[in-house]
């Protein structure tokens, strides 16, 4: 081990890295909270720099560099599996919506007339409206970002994503 480096100590070297990597996956891993991720570019950019003028902590700068790495891939699959599930208790609404359709052969005018109740809708922000004259409404919260919504086009049958 070089001198630069045992001169700080184990502690002294990663005890700053360990606080700011708390810091970015408590503001990462909360639902609609992923967009954060991009407060930890200047972290990113701070190991390469200390890397490149101090070759003697390069090792220690590349452990870190891993370490926020897989941090990056921790929040990826947290909020991917936020998504799945969103998804698919959003798409059980809808199979509802069209289940009443292909029953009644109309739209459903509230949640109760499908046989859901409120917290089928409300366990992931999940929106149901039927104007008079049209077809219903049905959106749910993306959960990568907040204010961003996906929308059930039941014209086409898809999902369309509403950024804000």
């Amino acid at each position: 081990m070089n001198r630069e480096a045992s001169a700080l100590g184990p502690g002294r070297e990663y005890g700053p890295f360990a606080v700011a990597l708390l810091l970015v996956l408590a503001l990462c891993l909360p639902r609609h909270a992923a967009i954060n991720l991009v407060w930890a570019a200047p972290l990113m950019i701070w190991i390469v720099v200390v890397a490149v003028r101090s070759p003697a902590r390069r090792h220690a700068q590349a452990r870190k560099a891993a370490m926020l790495a897989i941090a990056f891939a921790v929040v990826a699959v947290v909020h991917l599996t936020y998504a799945h599930v969103a998804r698919t208790e959003a798409q059980e609404v809808v199979d509802a919506v069209l289940r009443f359709k292909t029953r009644e052969g109309r739209f459903p005018e509230r949640v109760a007339d499908m046989g859901l109740g409120e917290p089928e809708l409300r366990r992931d922000h999940i929106y149901f409206h039927k104007p008079e004259a049209s077809e219903p409404s049905l959106i749910y919260l993306a959960t990568f970002v907040p204010f961003s919504t996906y929308r059930f086009d039941f014209g086409s049958g898809e999902w369309v994503f509403q950024p804000d």
